[in-house]
């Protein structure tokens, strides 16, 4: 965990020690329910607490300071007064928290009214919130969501959001287990702890923003009330979070007596896994050619669905199997809920049973529930994602047609000239822009061929191949990654670490990334061990043989300007294979750096000599650190020639 700053902690501090609580209060939920619940609102109440406290400090302290400027008529307790008074009213706007409505297409009652039908029915069943609105988004997704309509009391608004991606992946019958999922939230009251848990993270999440407008006393006090009460919070929200979704996956199962809860939860994870793999790629190749974004989007998705293949279910069933929820995440992973159920969570088994029903329902939601309407609202779908999206179309269009007209200047070039490796590799990142990664392969494989020491090459090939899920791509990037500048370490490794990640192999990416970190930062350090020179640094013999020695002074002697030369070694303990040899030369007085001569400088003329190990470092003794110097001169064989 990173030491806690001195004022407000980043969002990595507040993950890091609020995971540190859940276990201990998933083991107190599992005991006593009630006893966690109690002690969240007690939690709860504390922030505003703490928060008025604030504010009834800052008053009192402004009062203070007004009284005292009057009894001593000093004018300077008026400054004080003020900045308290403003600390209190910073503190108190921290307080507003305005949630804002929930965004979607409304699905009016004459276009779906057996929906609202069924909407209506279960509220009343349930003993849930009548629902205000119903709203379709784009996301695989559903939800009900509580809102207070006048402020912090009063009526709240209660909003249902349905994704078009399960209306039109989900059989009515798993639609209807879906609704009883969600309305065993809105029954539960889960909304209501979840508006107050929004409404006190929203008021001290904002005290990072108001650190400047606040006094001194509330910038010494609140910052470590804050390192306190925030972790805290957050545990008990992914906690109850994770308890509500496991209460509304039994009450679906108690209720829905005619569709299988488990399969629902299989099938909303493929929903997602399509989007995410098939709908929205094959969308955004479009990209490549159309410079406006296309008319027709939602409309396609039956199209794409009913070209997903028994393989493409089975990985994505593996894939949403394996994955494992964080601590602070707000729902369990998919292999505990259906465990909780009593389900499988063999994804063989899985895979066969989504087959045979079919990726796509005979009868789908969609149909049965919105029927005619249905184009309409893909239109309003799709216009509605256009207005968010047509920035980003129109500058990915624009890097497609530069990587196009890039490509066709490459290639015209190699008609009449041999490319270089890096004029290779260039074309072939083009390709794979334009065309994917498997083009690109067809490329850099011959080039990998031609140029087999290349590093870039090999780095290259490397991502190409995990770009398609192959384990020859590891190998390639391991074998240069070590020599990379850090960005690209860091990118290579990142890659490297998602492609394992995606296989189910947690442990050995986090082995991976944890080695690379150390390489890393050794590699900082001995970066930074023969960048730096200062006073401090010890200096030995050069230890070179004559021969050397007479090459150089013979030809730095030729730079009249040098009076004096000197070399000699910094020791370098980190990389004591590549020694670092440094040359020391006083300049005759007067001598003005950059040299006489137009467009070089005096250590571009000593540069030229060429006649130096490898790896030195040029310095100039002209007083400015004479302890250094000492050291230098005082060594017994580090004279090369003095004037």
């Amino acid at each position: 965990m990173p030491p806690a700053p001195k004022h407000f902690p980043d969002e990595d501090f507040v993950a890091n020690k609020a995971a540190k609580f859940v276990p201990a209060m998933e083991a107190l939920v599992g005991a006593s329910p009630d006893r966690f619940r109690f002690r969240l609102v007690l939690h709860i109440v504390l922030g505003y607490a703490l928060f008025l406290s604030a504010v009834f400090a800052a008053l009192l302290l402004s009062l203070l300071a007004i009284l005292a400027a009057l009894a001593a008529r000093a004018i300077w307790l008026a400054g004080l007064a003020l900045g308290s008074f403003l600390s209190a009213v910073a503190l108190l706007q921290s307080l507003h928290v305005v949630l804002p409505p929930p965004k979607g297409i409304p699905l009016a009652r004459e276009d779906a009214p057996l929906l609202h039908e069924i909407v209506h029915r279960l509220a009343g069943r349930t003993g849930a919130p009548q629902i205000d609105a119903i709203l379709l988004i784009h996301e695989a997704n559903a939800s009900i969501s509580s809102r207070y309509v006048n402020g912090l009391f009063g009526r709240t608004s209660t909003t249902l959001r349905l994704g078009l991606p399960l209306l039109q992946l989900l059989s009515p019958a798993e639609f209807r287990a879906l609704l009883h999922h969600e309305f065993a939230h809105s029954s539960g009251g889960h909304g209501h702890s979840g508006i107050w848990t929004a409404r006190v993270w929203e008021s001290w999440s904002q005290l990072p923003l108001l650190g400047e407008e606040m006094g001194f006393s509330a910038r010494l006090i609140l910052p470590p009330v804050y390192r306190w009460f925030m972790p805290k919070l957050a545990a008990y929200s992914a906690v109850l979070s994770r308890v509500h979704e496991f209460a509304a996956d039994h009450q679906a199962l108690t209720h829905a007596s005619d569709s299988r809860p488990d399969l629902m939860l299989i099938r909303i994870g493929l929903a997602g896994e399509f989007m995410a793999q098939r709908f929205w790629p094959e969308i955004w190749k479009d990209g490549r050619n159309l410079p406006r974004t296309p008319s027709v989007v939602f409309s396609r998705l039956s199209e794409f669905a009913t070209s997903v293949s028994s393989s493409d279910i089975h990985e994505w069933i593996k894939v949403q199997l394996a994955q494992k929820s964080n601590p602070l995440d707000s729902h369990p992973d998919t292999s505990t809920r259906l465990k909780a159920l009593g389900s499988t969570v063999d994804p063989e088994e899985w895979t066969r049973t989504v087959v045979e029903f079919g990726f796509v329902p005979e009868s789908t939601a969609a149909s049965q529930y919105l029927g005619n309407s249905l184009p309409r609202y893909e239109q309003l779908l799709t216009e509605q994602w256009v207005r968010g999206s047509f920035l980003i179309w129109e500058d990915a269009f624009r890097k497609f047609d530069q990587t196009r007209k890039r490509l066709a200047e490459l290639q015209e070039r190699e008609q009449t000239e041999t490319l270089n490796a890096e004029q290779q590799i260039e074309r072939a990142v083009c390709v794979w822009n334009l065309d994917g990664p498997v083009a690109a392969e067809l490329l850099l494989m011959p080039i990998h061929a031609a140029f087999p020491d290349s590093p870039e090459v090999a780095f290259t090939l490397g991502r190409c191949l995990l770009a398609q899920d192959k384990e020859d791509g590891v190998i390639f990037m391991e074998r240069v990654i070590g020599r990379a500048p850090s960005t690209v370490r860091y990118e290579g490794t990142v890659e490297i670490c998602n492609f394992l990640e995606r296989h189910n192999r947690h442990e050995e990416a986090v082995t991976f990334y944890n080695r690379m970190a150390r390489e890393d930062d050794e590699q900082q350090k001995m970066a930074q061990e023969r960048s730096n020179i200062s006073p401090y640094d010890p200096v030995i013999s050069h230890g070179l043989n004559l021969a050397v020695i007479e090459q150089i002074h013979s030809k730095v002697a030729k730079l009249d300007w040098v009076v004096a030369a000197y070399l000699c070694r910094k020791p370098t303990p980190l990389s004591s294979d590549r020694p670092l040899y440094l040359l020391a030369l006083r300049a005759r007085r007067k001598f003005l750096i950059p040299a006489f001569r137009p467009g070089m400088t005096a250590f571009d003329q000593v540069a030229a000599l060429n006649c130096y190990p490898d790896e030195t470092r040029f310095l100039l003794l002209d007083g400015s650190q004479p302890t250094l110097e000492k050291k230098i001169r005082k060594l017994p064989d580090s004279l090369l020639f003095k004037r």
